[in-house]
């Protein structure tokens, strides 16, 4: 299932409140991460077709961004039943390790195999 554009806060409401398990991407058009990791949402929402994937432009839809206090782009939201079960904002974001590192991050997630992505991200969730 491909990734489902958030651009109403009543969207979202009724996206998470009738799936059981949603994956949400909160990111912002002019975020430089967002853009390098975004293909790897992409990729997992295919890969697990149990989980419901969105992504939210904090710019558009400011009052979900500010109802989970996004602070930081891009950060990631788990939620279980409708209730927030994790959430992951990668530590390269704070560091800037994106930006040196972004072939590796390519080739090792988007061409190579998203085990350890998930591992990393989804292991309790899934």
């Amino acid at each position: 299932m491909a990734v489902i554009q958030i651009t109403l806060e009543k969207q979202f409401d009724e996206l998470l409140n009738s799936n059981s398990k949603v994956a949400v991407d909160f990111f912002a058009e002019w975020c430089g991460p967002c853009k390098v990791i975004s293909p790897i949402f992409e990729l997992l929402s295919t890969q697990f077709p149990e989980i419901v994937f969105l992504s939210v432009d904090v710019d558009k839809v400011e009052a979900v961004a500010q109802k989970y206090g996004i602070r930081a782009m891009p950060t990631f939201i788990m939620f279980k039943d409708g209730e927030k079960a994790l959430v992951f904002l990668p530590v390269f974001v704070a560091t800037g390790w994106v930006w040196p590192h972004q072939d590796r991050l390519h080739l090792g997630y988007v061409d190579g195999n998203t085990r350890t992505l998930e591992t990393e991200i989804f292991g309790s969730f899934t």
